[in-house]
């Protein structure tokens, strides 16, 4: 008897220290297994709460709602869970963009404030092209790429930040390989100009008697020069005070040209720049016909042309936009900020272009502008 109640108290003590070394090992696999399902479904949530940025964003920029859509919540499923999103104004005409994204009972909110862009859509990207887009040479392109047709990247040009984007219907291939890329649909559309208040101011040179005139060392004090006829500006020449010079004909630029801040020239005819120019902040390049600018140059501001072709060691703060035939770039050629182009194009060449917001000017004067950029540093996670 005293034998068989030791064996049994044994057993029990035996089974009860089993019983509690199981149940430990099961509560500590159901912790660890909800732990980890938890974190997983917080890390979902973040990436579906993004999502609901990128919805808004799209909505704002590309989609039918347009620049003035506001929503206090707006509620869409999005992989296996859903988002839901709210942009309100914001102070000095931002936007505030919330999204709260779920998985499983678990959510997570973010914030990404805008600013309005006083430039079209398609100065939103490092290189916009309206047409196949062909990429050769040893190019970098840092930033969005878009096109209205297919990319084709070839020898050692590469793209190590920005997305891939393409209308629908067409691909990006990598040296013959495709490649991952992105589908707007609907694409971005080509940004369009009112050509009304140059041919106003060309008109206006014509008023003055015919004739050329060269240009050297000259403060323009803020005022407007008129030419009916072509104007040179050479040899040692600055060119100060800000203001406009406007001729009928053509404007040729040419030697150690420097032109002060807030300087504009617009012609009729080519422009043509060449030599060692350097155009400080917020200059305006405008040709009813064709720019051309070679040499070793600095500018900063807006080129726009239907034709523009660029080439030598030029270093470009702003944009580039033609409306009629391309923008070529050849040579030694540093951008940024943006490249609008109106059809196909092919890049070749030490080109590097890097997307660059807070080089991009104030839309000039007939250059329609619409939608909205995100603020730098603006994006957090709430609480």
């Amino acid at each position: 008897m005293k034998n068989n109640r030791g064996n049994i108290i044994l057993t029990f003590l035996l089974l009860t220290g089993i019983s509690a070394v199981l149940l430990s090992f099961l509560y500590l696999v159901t912790a660890r297994t909800t732990g980890s399902a938890y974190k997983m479904d917080r890390v979902k949530a973040l990436y579906i709460a993004e999502a609901g940025i990128n919805k808004a964003i799209w909505y704002l920029s590309f989609g039918a709602m347009g620049s003035t859509y506001r929503t206090t919540g707006s509620v869409e499923s999005f992989a296996g869970g859903s988002y839901n999103y709210s942009i309100i104004d914001g102070p000095s005409g931002s936007l505030i963009i919330t999204s709260t994204g779920e998985a499983n009972g678990v959510s997570r909110s973010v914030q990404q404030r805008m600013t309005a862009s006083s430039l079209p859509a398609a100065f939103d990207y490092a290189i916009y092209g309206n047409g196949n887009l062909s990429l050769k040479g040893n190019s970098t392109i840092k930033g969005p790429v878009f096109s209205n047709g297919n990319i084709t990247i070839k020898g050692n040009t590469n793209h190590p930040t920005g997305e891939t984007s393409v209308s629908p219907g067409h691909t990006v291939t990598v040296n013959g390989a495709p490649a991952t890329f992105t589908v707007v649909d609907p694409p971005p559309p080509p940004p369009t100009i009112n050509t009304t208040y140059y041919d106003g101011q060309i008109a206006t040179a014509r008023t003055q008697p015919a004739g050329n005139r060269t240009i050297g060392t000259m403060d323009l004090a803020g005022g407007t020069i008129y030419v009916n006829g072509n104007v040179t500006i050479s040899g040692n020449s600055t060119i100060s005070g800000g203001g406009m010079i406007v001729a009928s004909g053509k404007i040729t630029m040419s030697g150690n040209t420097t032109v002060a801040p807030d300087t504009k020239f617009i012609s009729n005819g080519a422009l043509t720049i060449s030599g060692n120019t350097n155009f400080q902040d917020d200059g305006m390049l405008y040709s009813n016909t064709s720019i051309s600018d070679s040499g070793n140059n600095r500018l900063k501001g807006s080129i726009m042309a239907p034709s523009i072709s660029i080439k030598g060691n030029d270093t470009i703060y702003g944009f580039l936009y033609s409306w009629g035939v391309s923008v070529s770039l050849l040579g030694n050629i540093n951008i940024y900020g943006a490249v609008v182009n109106p059809s196909a194009a092919s890049y070749t060449g030490n080109i590097r272009v890097e997307y660059d917001p807070s080089y991009l000017p104030v839309a000039p004067e007939g250059l329609t502008g619409g939608g909205y950029e995100l603020i730098k540093g603006s994006w957090r996670e709430l609480q």
